[in-house]
C-alpha cells in the first residue's frame, strides 16, 4: 500500500510530524475503505455497469478514499514545508520527491 511507508519514514526516520494522531487516524480510514472495496472485487463488468448501486457504492467510496489521501499529503507538505502544490497530482510528485512515496507509473 502506498502509504505504509510513511508509518517507516515517520516513526523510524525521526521525521516529526505535528500530529500523528490525526495522520494514523486517516491512514485506518484508508485501510477500511480499501478493505471495503474489497468486498466487491469479484464483481464482473456487466454486474457493475447493471447495478447503479453498486457503482454509486464503489465510486464514493474511492471518492472518499481519494480524499483521504489528499488530507494526509496535505498535511504532511505543510508540515514538513515541502514546496507548494499546484495541484492534486503534484502533491503526491512532492511526496515522491521527498521519499515519502515510492516512484510508480502515475509519476512518470
Amino acid at each position: 500500500m502506498i502509504f505504509q511507508k510513511l508509518n517507516q519514514v515517520f516513526w523510524k526516520e525521526g521525521i516529526s510530524v505535528v500530529d500523528k494522531t490525526l495522520i494514523l487516524r486517516k491512514l485506518s480510514e484508508v485501510d477500511l475503505y480499501g478493505r471495503q472495496l474489497n468486498e466487491y472485487s469479484n464483481i464482473t463488468i456487466s454486474e457493475y455497469s447493471k447495478d447503479w448501486k453498486i457503482q454509486r457504492i464503489v465510486e464514493r467510496t474511492l471518492q472518499m478514499m481519494i480524499e483521504v489521501c489528499l488530507d494526509i499529503a496535505g498535511h504532511i507538505i505543510s508540515d514538513q514545508e515541502y514546496r507548494v502544490p499546484s495541484s492534486y497530482a503534484e502533491m503526491f510528485r512532492i511526496l515522491n520527491e521527498n521519499n515519502i512515496i515510492d516512484e510508480t507509473p502515475l509519476f512518470q
